[in-house]
C-alpha cells in the first residue's frame, strides 16, 4: 500500500513539472535562473560615445577650438580600458554606457580628469610658465588655478590678431598671443593675472573688472593712490600720459594698475615708457605702497 502511494505522489509531481515547463516554453522559453529575490538581468547595450577635447576660448570664438593630438583614456563606463587620440578637431569616440569617466593628456597642458556624456566638449588649458609662480601665490590664484576655475591659452595663434593686442583675460581664462618673444609674453601674463584678481575683488566676482571693480574697496583704494601720485609727485613720463586706450592711461583705473603690477612684478617695462620698479618707488609712492600692503614686495 505504501508503495502505491508513493509511486502516485510521484506521478502527480511528474505531472506538475510537465504543465510548468509547457507554460513556459508557451511562452517564449524557460524561465530564468536567477538568485533568490533578483530580477532577471537585461543585457546592457552599448553605444557609441563622442567627445571633444577643447581649448578654452570664449565660446563665441568664430575658430576651431578643438585641441588635436590629446591622449584620452576611458577610465569607466567603457568596454575594457580604451584609449584614443584626438583628431584634427580634438574629437575622439568610445564604445559603452554614458556617463564616461575619462582622463585627457597632453604635453604642455594640464591633464583632466571627468565624467563625460555623449557630444561633452573637455576644455583643457596650458600649462603655466614657471615664472609667473610667484605672481600667482601674490594675487592668491594658486588655488582657483589648481582647480581649473582660471585657464591659460599660451602662445595663442588664432583669436589675438589686432595690432597691439597681446593679451586678455577672458574669463574664466586668460589668453596670451604667441608674439614679442616669451619675455614680453610673460609681461603680458602678470598684466592680465592682475586683471583676475580685479575680477576676484569686484563687487561682482569673478568677472566684472571694471564698474564692479571700481566699486570695490580695492577698486576706489587704487582710484585714490593713483590721484595722490598725480597731486604730489605727477604723472609717470610714458606711463600715465599713454594713450594706448584712447585716453590717458591714468584714466583708466583697471588697466592703469594691471599695467603698473606689470612693470613692479617684472622690474621692466611693458611698453609704458622705461620706468624701472625702483623708480615706480619714487615717481608713484602710494600705488607702490598699494601694492606692497596688499601683496608684499615685488620679487628679486
Amino acid at each position: 500500500r505504501r508503495r502505491r502511494e508513493l509511486a502516485k505522489l510521484r506521478g502527480i509531481a511528474a505531472i506538475v513539472l510537465l504543465v510548468t515547463l509547457t507554460l513556459a516554453c508557451s511562452q517564449g522559453g524557460l524561465i530564468p535562473t536567477t538568485e533568490a529575490g533578483e530580477e532577471p538581468k537585461t543585457p546592457v547595450e552599448l553605444t557609441e560615445i563622442t567627445i571633444t577635447t577643447v581649448l578654452p576660448y570664449p565660446h563665441d570664438a568664430n575658430i576651431n577650438r578643438g585641441v588635436p593630438g590629446v591622449t584620452v583614456t576611458c577610465l569607466e563606463g567603457c568596454e575594457g580600458q580604451q584609449t584614443e587620440v584626438t583628431d584634427s578637431q580634438g574629437e575622439v569616440t568610445f564604445i559603452g554606457n554614458a556617463p564616461l569617466t575619462v582622463r585627457v593628456e597632453k604635453q604642455e597642458y594640464i591633464s583632466v580628469e571627468r565624467q563625460v556624456s555623449d557630444g561633452s566638449q573637455v576644455a583643457m588649458g596650458n600649462e603655466w610658465p614657471p615664472e609667473t609662480r610667484e605672481a600667482l601665490r601674490q594675487l592668491g590664484l594658486t588655488d582657483i588655478v589648481e582647480s581649473g576655475e582660471l585657464l591659460l591659452i599660451w602662445g595663442d595663434e588664432e583669436y589675438l590678431r589686432a595690432p597691439g593686442h597681446g593679451g586678455e583675460y577672458a574669463c574664466p581664462t586668460i589668453i596670451v598671443r604667441n608674439w614679442r618673444g616669451r619675455k614680453s609674453m610673460l609681461h603680458t601674463l602678470v598684466h592680465e593675472l592682475m586683471h583676475a584678481w580685479q575680477g576676484r575683488n569686484s563687487t561682482r566676482p569673478p568677472c566684472n573688472t571694471k564698474e564692479g571693480w571700481y566699486a570695490s574697496e580695492s577698486g576706489q583704494a587704487w582710484i585714490a593712490a593713483t590721484e595722490k601720485d598725480l597731486r604730489e609727485v605727477g604723472p609717470i613720463p610714458g606711463f600715465d600720459d599713454d594713450q594706448s586706450y584712447g585716453r590717458p592711461l591714468s584714466e583708466v583705473p583697471q588697466e592703469n594698475q594691471a599695467a603698473f603690477y606689470a612693470d613692479w612684478y617684472t622690474g621692466t617695462s611693458g611698453g609704458h615708457g622705461t620706468v624701472t620698479t625702483d623708480e615706480f618707488y619714487r615717481l608713484a609712492p602710494n600705488r607702490s605702497r598699494y601694492l606692497e600692503d596688499r601683496l608684499g614686495p615685488p620679487p628679486r
